[in-house]
């Protein structure tokens, strides 16, 4: 019969050895199969190689696949590759549909950022005119006042001027200063 031994020592939680534990334990069942003939292990290892098969096939189907169209679909920013895993009633189809779940909210996220993008410039461009027609304002206000200022300051001279001449008319032929 096969015989497994293991030996291990025990510490405690300094780290300090304790104890050694030493165990065997006997494997009846291994020790027939290697006694055995080589047609019982012939079969179990065609039984395994088709065990193992069967698992490696089932996980090409049903987990490496739908792995690789969602790869595809966050890879290509698109969810025709989801298309297949929508309809599926698991993990698979439950991941595939936040996937396109997240693909409208990225499309409305980048929606409302062109939006934001494009107020911002139109704000900008408002601001310009507001500041030009202010501009503009503050300049047309500074003639205005300029220009009647020097109207009235010219027809006061002109009053004065007028006011001398009459004032020296012959009647009062010395000017009033």
């Amino acid at each position: 019969p096969a015989m497994t031994e293991m030996a291990r020592e025990c510490s405690d939680w300094t780290g300090r050895r304790v104890r050694n534990m030493n165990m065997e334990y006997q494997a009846l069942a291994l020790g027939r199969l290697l006694e055995g003939s080589h047609e019982d292990t012939s079969v179990i290892f065609v039984f395994g190689v088709a065990g193992i098969s069967v698992t490696v096939d089932g996980m090409s189907r049903w987990v490496i696949a739908p792995l690789r169209q969602l790869e595809q679909s966050l890879e290509g920013n698109r969810t025709e590759p989801l298309r297949p895993l929508l309809r599926q009633r698991n993990e698979f189809g439950h991941f595939a549909r936040l996937v396109e779940q997240s693909f409208g909210q990225r499309a409305a996220l980048e929606r409302e950022v062109n939006e934001r993008r494009q107020l911002a410039l139109a704000l900008q461009e408002t601001e310009a005119h507001l500041r030009e027609s202010s501009e503009l304002r503050g300049r047309l206000a500074r003639d205005l006042h300029d220009g009647i200022i020097q109207s009235l300051s010219a027809r006061r001279w002109s009053a004065a001027g007028s006011l001398r001449r009459v004032l020296r008319t012959p009647s009062n032929p010395s000017p009033a200063a």
